[in-house]
């Protein structure tokens, strides 16, 4: 099943960390980023190695 999900993200620092939201939920974590926009971090959750 798809279900819409409102989110939002927010740019921290120079592009390279956002804040992401679930507006449904109120989760909320920091992310980082590499130059590309593709994730490095997700902490709690998984890091890329």
């Amino acid at each position: 099943t798809i279900v819409k999900s409102p989110q939002r993200y927010t740019c921290l620092d120079e592009d390279r960390r956002y804040l992401y939201e679930s507006l449904r939920s109120g989760f909320r974590r920091e992310i980082e980023v590499d130059r590309e926009g593709l994730v490095v971090t997700y902490p709690d959750f998984w890091q890329r190695i």
